[in-house]
């Protein structure tokens, strides 16, 4: 006798759970995986929103992945996360979550990636400048100019040291802190703290201290005597 038979189910299926609920989670997966597929075939560039994640994939990857990567051959779904960077729901409070998570999808206010083009009306010979993409503090403040980058503003700009010593003696996390910066050391931060729910409130509260202390020094800036004294310095480095 012939018999029922059908396809394109959940290949485990879990009981318990509607057919409905393992389809809709099923389709968030392989979205997630394209998703990862496509950032990873098209290595962002510095200047790009998707460069952090970029890195972040490829410390969270297998050796596989980031051997496909430096090939530069297409990655395969198998081989990318199948769960969220962030496996836990962190509970630091919804503007904490929301610049943390703005700050990893490269969207915040950051030199590396919109040039300073809010200060641009206030600051005009910033624009095409040498330091257009520079950390300005650092330019005002030391004589090392960097990059105005999410990791130089986390983990060695002068201007966010306070809230750092911070988040290092609440962590205990002071080895990622050692050295220059770097977008891979970030990157290596992010994968430590993922599943650790205490860690990832930590990380969310501190995006939100460097942010606060970002946009009070960034309208610091704009009074009289500190446009002055940005326009003397930016025209002496485009000399």
């Amino acid at each position: 006798m012939g018999g029922l038979s059908w396809t394109g189910g959940p290949f485990f299926r879990r009981r318990g759970d509607p057919l409905a609920k393992q389809f809709l989670e099923a389709i968030q997966v392989r979205r997630w995986r394209e998703r990862q597929c496509s950032v990873l075939l098209a290595r962002p560039l510095i200047t790009q929103h998707d460069y952090i994640l970029f890195h972040i994939l490829l410390a969270l990857g297998t050796g596989h992945l980031r051997d496909s990567v430096a090939r530069q051959v297409p990655v395969q779904q198998l081989d990318t996360l199948s769960t969220p960077i962030f496996a836990r729901c962190p509970v630091a409070g919804t503007d904490a979550c929301r610049v943390m998570l703005r700050t990893l999808a490269g969207m915040e206010d950051f030199a590396r990636a919109n040039g300073h083009y809010r200060r641009w009306g206030v600051h005009p010979t910033l624009r095409h400048s040498a330091c257009e993409r520079l950390c300005l503090h650092c330019v005002l403040n030391s004589p090392e100019h960097r990059l105005d980058s999410e990791w130089h503003a986390y983990m060695d700009c002068p201007l966010t040291e306070k809230a750092r010593r911070e988040f290092v003696l609440t962590t205990k996390l002071e080895t990622f802190f050692q050295g220059t910066s770097s977008i891979e050391s970030f990157a290596l931060l992010i994968a430590r703290i993922r599943d650790d729910t205490r860690l990832i409130n930590a990380f969310a509260r501190f995006s939100l201290q460097v942010q606060s202390i970002r946009k009070v020094w960034f309208r610091r800036l704009s009074s009289e005597a500190m446009k002055v004294e940005l326009a003397e310095r930016i025209a002496a480095l485009d000399v």
